[in-house]
């Protein structure tokens, strides 16, 4: 789990454009770690992301843009 949550992390510094060693992304760490919010959140996004991958839906540029919109990711 804690590799995972890692993982998740780093991928969020990433977007971010922060090193996973930063301090900003070690205060998300703790955040995320302790906050059952918002790991729910990570892993619902996670779990989107995944689903959205796997079934690749062919849907044209403005839904996609309304769905990554609607998870925060534009």
């Amino acid at each position: 789990m804690a590799d995972e949550l890692k993982e998740r992390i780093l991928n969020i510094c990433s977007e971010l454009g922060e090193d996973i060693d930063s301090a900003d992304c070690k205060k998300l760490r703790q955040h995320v770690a302790s906050c059952q919010d918002s790991s729910a959140f990570v892993d619902s996004v996670k779990k989107t992301i995944s689903l959205y991958k796997a079934y690749g839906p062919n849907i044209d540029h403005d839904t996609s843009s309304r769905l990554l919109g609607k998870l925060g990711l534009d």
